[in-house]
C-alpha cells in the first residue's frame, strides 16, 4: 500500500482543503479553541506589521530597493495588510487547515539534485506558498543542510496551535549532498509572538551540530535570531534572540552567521541597524536624520547568550550602508564586509574592517574595490524586472593551518558593461551588464588585489549579465564560485546556473555550466513576496570538516516554472569529474 507522506498528498486525504491567503483568505484551525489561537495570531501580526508600515514611511525608495529580501516580503505585506487583516478576521473561525494542527513531516528522499519537494507547492493555495528560494547551505563532513525562504512555511505554521510564525525552510542531506529530505519549515518557537522571517543563514561545526540564522519579530520588538540543531540537522530548538531592539525606532536587517574554526563556542552575527531614532532624539548619532550602521554581536557559549552590539560603522542618510558579510580565520581573527552607499560619489565601494579580539572592537575599515552597480540605472531592475545588488561574500582560505591564509571577495559589478539606454535619454540612463568580480588579501585585509574577472565569456561588455555570486575555498586551497548566468541567451533574459573554480587563488578560472536547461526570471508569482523577487543570495559551501575537498552549490531554480531549490555537487574538486545537476 503506497504510503501518503507528503504535504499535498495528506492535505487531499483530508479534504484537499485549500484556500489561498490573500484572494480567498487564510487556511485556518478549525474549533472554538482553534479560532481563538487564529486571532491571537491574526491581532499580533496586524500589531508587527502596523509597526513596519510606521518604520517604512520614513524611508525614501533609494533605501526601501536595497533592503533585504526578508525586510522586502514584510514591507509588502504591511503594505497590504489593511486589506487583509479584516478579511482574514472575518474567516478565522470557520477556515479549515490541511494540515489539520498537525507539524509537517518528511516526505522521502527527493530525487538527486532536489532540494526542496515540488509536490507540496500547490498543498495551501494556488497564488501564495510555493516560492522557495535565496539558499544558505552548510557542510559538515556526509551531513549537509540547505536553508532558504520559504512561503510555504508560514502557511504550515499558521495553521499550528501554539507555536509562532515561519518565512523559513530548510533541507537536510545524510550523503554528502548527494539526495535530500525537505524537512518542512524552520521551528518558529512555543511563543505566538516570534515570527522567523527568512534572509536565512546556516553553519556547522560538526556532523551534529547546525545552526540557523533568521530575522526575528518577537512581541514589538525586531531582530535577528538563531536556532540550533544538536541532532545533525533532523530538528531546530527554539530560536533565541541575538539582538532585538525597539520596534518603533528600529528595523534590523541582512543577518550573517559565521563560526570560529578556531573555537567552535565562538559565534558571531552581522547584520544592519536601521536606526530612526535620531528623527526623535537630537543626541542621537545621525541627529535629524537614520541612521544605516553596521553591526556585529558575539557568543561565547554556542548560541546560548549574545554580547551587546558592536558598532563597526555607521552611515547617516543620505550615506548608507548594507549587506555585511562575516567570516573568521584560523586564529579567531573577525572580518566583515560590507557595500558602502556614499552620497557624494556615482559608484559604490565594498569596505572590510578586521577585529583581534573576539568582536569586541573593530579596526578602521579598508576599501577593498569600488563598484558599478549592476541593471538599469534609473529604475534600479535587471532584465526581467528583477531587483539585484552588489553586496559582497567573504570567504577564508582554511587549507593554512598556521597563521591565516588568503581572504577572498566576490560581487557582481558593471563597470565593463555600461551601455546608454535609449527608454529616456534626455536622464542620461544607462544599463550595466554585470560581471563577477573576485578581489584577494594576502595580509590579513589590510590591502586588496586588483579585481580579477570569473566568468571566462566575453560577458557584460557584449550584453549579457552574470550576476549574485558566492564563494568558498575548499579544504585543498582551490576556490569555487557560482552564480546566474545569461550567456546562452543573446537577448539576456533566459538564466543559467554557472560555477567555476581556481586552483591559483584566483587569478585563472575555469567555468562549467551546471543547468542543462536555462530557465526565465518569474517575478510577482506569489503573493507572499516582492513581486520584483529572485532572491540576493545563494552561497556556496565547502566541507567545515576539512573531510572531503570540492564544493556545494544550492540556488533558486525555476526551470519547471515554478521557484524550488536545487543543488550542484563538488564541481571541480579533487577527485571529481566536475558539476552534478539533474536540471
Amino acid at each position: 500500500m503506497k504510503c501518503l507522506s507528503s504535504r499535498r498528498e495528506r492535505a487531499a486525504l483530508r479534504g484537499n482543503a485549500v484556500l489561498a491567503m490573500f484572494s480567498a483568505g487564510l487556511l485556518l484551525a478549525a474549533g472554538t479553541a482553534r479560532a481563538q489561537t487564529v486571532q491571537q495570531r491574526l491581532d499580533m501580526t496586524s500589531a508587527h506589521l502596523k509597526q513596519i508600515q510606521s518604520l517604512s514611511a520614513n524611508l525614501p525608495a533609494s533605501v526601501k530597493d536595497k533592503l533585504s529580501s526578508g525586510a522586502q516580503h514584510l514591507l509588502r505585506v504591511a503594505g497590504e495588510w489593511d486589506k487583509i487583516g479584516p478579511q482574514l478576521t472575518r474567516s478565522a473561525a470557520t477556515l479549515s487547515s490541511p494540515l489539520n494542527g498537525k507539524p509537517f513531516n518528511p516526505g522521502g528522499t527527493l530525487p538527486p539534485g532536489a532540494v526542496t519537494d515540488p509536490r507540496t507547492d500547490l498543498a495551501f493555495s494556488r497564488v501564495a506558498g510555493f516560492v522557495q528560494s535565496e539558499t544558505s547551505t552548510a557542510w559538515c563532513g556526509n551531513t549537509v543542510v540547505v536553508a532558504y525562504n520559504d512561503t510555504g512555511s508560514f502557511f504550515e505554521t499558521f495553521a499550528i496551535p501554539g507555536v509562532g510564525l515561519s518565512f523559513n525552510g530548510y533541507s537536510r542531506s545524510i550523503d554528502g549532498g548527494r539526495t535530500f529530505v525537505d524537512q518542512g519549515h524552520l521551528n518558529p518557537g512555543a511563543d505566538l509572538s516570534n515570527l522567523l522571517f527568512g534572509d536565512t543563514g546556516v553553519t556547522c561545526t560538526d556532523e551534529n551540530t547546525f545552526y540557523q540564522s533568521s530575522l526575528f519579530v518577537k512581541d514589538s520588538s525586531f531582530g535577528a535570531s538563531v536556532s540550533k540543531s544538536t541532532d545533525g540537522g533532523q530538528t531546530f530548538a527554539d530560536p533565541v534572540a541575538v539582538v532585538l531592539k525597539d520596534g518603533s525606532t528600529h528595523l534590523i536587517d541582512k543577518p550573517w552567521m559565521a563560526i570560529d574554526p578556531s573555537n567552535p563556542n565562538n559565534l558571531y552575527v552581522t547584520y544592519t541597524d536601521l536606526d530612526f531614532t535620531g528623527l526623535f532624539d537630537t543626541s542621537a548619532i545621525c541627529p535629524g536624520n537614520f541612521r544605516l550602521g553596521i553591526e556585529l554581536v558575539a557568543s561565547k557559549d554556542r548560541g546560548a547568550t549574545w554580547s551587546t552590539p558592536t558598532v563597526i560603522d555607521n552611515g547617516c542618510y543620505p550615506n548608507t550602508d548594507q549587506g555585511s558579510n562575516v567570516a573568521v580565520d584560523n586564529i579567531g581573527n573577525v572580518y566583515v564586509a560590507w557595500e558602502q552607499f556614499p552620497a557624494s560619489l556615482p559608484t559604490n565601494e565594498i569596505d572590510i574592517a578586521k577585529s583581534t579580539n573576539g568582536g569586541v572592537t573593530f579596526g578602521p575599515k579598508t576599501a577593498v574595490a569600488v563598484v558599478t552597480v549592476v541593471g538599469h540605472t534609473l529604475f534600479g531592475r535587471l532584465q526581467g524586472g528583477f531587483r539585484n545588488n552588489e553586496f559582497p561574500i567573504l570567504a577564508i582560505d582554511r587549507s593554512h593551518t598556521h597563521g591565516t591564509g588568503p581572504l577572498y571577495i566576490v560581487w557582481n559589478d558593471g563597470r565593463n558593461g555600461v551601455t546608454a539606454d535609449g527608454f529616456i535619454p534626455s536622464f542620461g540612463a544607462t544599463y550595466n551588464f554585470g560581471d563577477v568580480f573576485l578581489s584577494r588579501s594576502n595580509d590579513g585585509g589590510a590591502s586588496w588585489s586588483a579585481a580579477v574577472k570569473v566568468n571566462d565569456d566575453v560577458g557584460a561588455s557584449n550584453g549579457i549579465d552574470h550576476y549574485q555570486p558566492g564563494v568558498a575555498v575548499s579544504t585543498e586551497g582551490s576556490l569555487g564560485v557560482c552564480w546566474y548566468d545569461r550567456r546562452r541567451d543573446p537577448r539576456n533574459f533566459l538564466i543559467d546556473r554557472e560555477c567555476a573554480t581556481s586552483r591559483d587563488s584566483g587569478q585563472t578560472w575555469r567555468n562549467t555550466l551546471i543547468t542543462k536547461r536555462n530557465f526565465s526570471p518569474i517575478i510577482a508569482d506569489d503573493l507572499l513576496v516582492n513581486p520584483m523577487y529572485m532572491g540576493d543570495y545563494d552561497t556556496v559551501a565547502a566541507d567545515f570538516l576539512g573531510e572531503f575537498s570540492g564544493f556545494l552549490g544550492a540556488y533558486g531554480n525555476n526551470a519547471a516554472n515554478n521557484p524550488d531549490v536545487r543543488i550542484s555537487r563538488r564541481f571541480g574538486g579533487s577527485g571529481d569529474s566536475g558539476a552534478q545537476d539533474n536540471n
